[in-house]
């Protein structure tokens, strides 16, 4: 990335080792900003220490300024992945860091800062009694279609205290609305849902699969399973949504059962039929500036009979890339 625009970080560089990037407009200025999600710090991206993540202001004008220190997002935890979304419905986009050990909530406070707010809305990864997560890839959906964002967490393998390899089932954040604490609530419905897969997950990719009107998964892993006798797990799981609160697994069934080489890349939902999706097209006048033509950090509501659906757009995933939804 260009120093000159005042983005002075690339992956490897020596310091930080990038493994997450986001992007959406935190400041509701019309510009799309930029988050870097850093895994390790150290020469070569080797080391004990967690990487510094970092936030870039988009200047309007070509250019961006770190705001990481101010704005209060510097949050440090050996950062994976990284997703935009506003789980408060307060019009701010907040962000979720997927990371090796315990994952971080920053709540955007609409000011230009942000709070961690974690352990205050129930979200527990580490500590004594909890079970300890590798956070790979995550991202904010509504899989209930009650109307406020949800967070899905693809977890990888980790160390135990005994120095075993662990596979760590992947999460599935409910969010019940306002709790007594006077935070949202977040309760992990994974197991109940039926998609706490233990497969070693790197990423996933949101959709309406088959277009009844409820967002599905696909999973992606790396298909290591650890434990005696090391075996593979599936690679690819697609999880249709029943509309109940569940999932069903129907990736052998649609034939996404084929080996993959090496590690398994992040996945993306997209029509390339041209049959299955809105597309919404917007032509400004002649006189308009376009600003955020992706339209990064919209909400999009479909209101079907006394349903309303939501999805915010954003971009955002594990391993340096982009969804481009």
């Amino acid at each position: 990335m260009a120093p000159a625009l005042g983005v002075d970080l690339a992956a490897g560089d020596g310091s930080d080792w990038t493994l997450g990037i986001a992007v959406a407009d935190y400041n509701n200025d019309g510009h799309v900003d930029l988050y870097v999600a850093n895994d390790y710090n150290g020469p070569n991206g080797v080391g004990l220490d967690p990487g510094n993540n970092v936030l870039y202001r988009n200047n309007g004008d070509g250019t961006f300024t770190d705001v990481s220190v101010e704005s209060g997002a510097d949050d440090a935890g050996w950062a994976m992945g990284v997703a935009f979304g506003d789980y408060d419905g307060d019009g701010h986009m907040d962000i979720f860091l997927a990371n090796f050990w315990e994952d971080s909530l920053l709540r955007n406070k609409g000011d230009g800062t942000f709070e961690n707010v974690t352990r205050d809305v129930g979200i527990i990864t580490d500590a004594e009694d909890e079970w300890h997560y590798n956070g790979w890839g995550t991202s904010f959906f509504d899989f209930d279609n009650d109307g406020d964002m949800d967070i899905h967490v693809a977890n990888g393998y980790i160390l135990n205290d005994q120095g075993q390899v662990v596979n760590e089932p992947n999460q599935l954040w409910e969010n019940k609305g306002l709790g007594q604490n006077g935070h949202v609530e977040f309760v992990d419905m994974a197991k109940k849902a039926g998609v706490d897969d233990r497969g070693d997950g790197r990423g996933a990719a949101y959709g309406d699969f088959n277009r009844d009107g409820l967002i599905d998964m696909m999973v992606i892993n790396n298909g290591f399973l650890a434990g005696e006798g090391i075996i593979e797990s599936p690679q690819r799981l697609l999880y249709v949504n029943r509309g109940n609160g569940t999932f069903e697994d129907r990736g052998f069934l649609y034939g996404l059962r084929k080996k993959m080489q090496d590690e398994s890349p992040p996945g993306g939902y997209r029509d390339y039929t041209g049959n299955a999706w809105v597309q919404i097209k917007t032509i400004a006048p002649e006189t308009a500036t376009p600003i955020n033509r992706s339209g990064i950090g919209s909400r999009v509501e479909v209101t079907v009979d006394d349903k309303t659906m939501i999805q915010d757009v954003g971009a955002a995933s594990y391993a340096s890339t982009s969804s481009p939804f």
